[in-house]
């Protein structure tokens, strides 16, 4: 695992982003970055409020994709989860 490369991949996919929603509202890219803290804090009801609200808020915009499919992410999880507790709960 080479370090370097990872923290260059990521500043290039930040890079990226960025450039990609220049025209987008200032508050829709902070509640999009709050909602990926909260997915990977895994508070995933959260995200997905969060998610909801970012592709409802500026549909028009290139994260309001991105956003959709991070909520059906974190639905999936929250799901899995849920149905796993149950599981547990049966034993």
């Amino acid at each position: 695992m080479n370090v370097k490369n990872d923290f260059a991949n990521d500043a290039i996919e930040l890079q990226s982003f960025l450039a990609e929603n220049q025209t987008t509202p200032q508050p829709v890219l902070r509640d999009y970055a709050r909602a990926a803290l909260f997915a990977r804090q895994r508070r995933n009801s959260q995200a997905i409020a969060l998610y909801q609200k970012v592709a409802q808020s500026a549909p028009q915009a290139p994260l309001a994709d991105d956003a959709s499919l991070r909520q059906q992410r974190c639905r999936r999880i929250l799901d899995a989860s849920r149905k796993q507790s149950q599981g547990m709960n049966n034993f």
